[in-house]
């Protein structure tokens, strides 16, 4: 969900919802057809209008890079 403010409808965080929208992205859609972007592009598309903090922005990049690494068991 792009542009999600710093709590979502039902009390998501603005991390929670920006690190949603980017594995999102990155994963695509294959019901659409769709194939994933890459990290930069994903924090772009899910943010277009800048409304996440620099805070939310950094601990969405920490949490997908755990991820990305494989020690998703690690991440808090």
């Amino acid at each position: 969900m792009p542009d999600q403010s710093a709590a979502g409808a039902v009390g998501t965080s603005g991390c929670a919802s920006l690190a949603s929208c980017v594995s999102g992205c990155l994963l695509g859609t294959s019901d659409a057809g769709a194939q994933g972007a890459t990290v930069p592009d994903c924090f772009d598309a899910c943010n277009p209008s800048h409304v996440y903090n620099v805070t939310q922005i950094t601990n969405a990049q920490v949490l997908i890079a755990c991820l990305g690494n494989g020690c998703a068991s690690t991440c808090r």
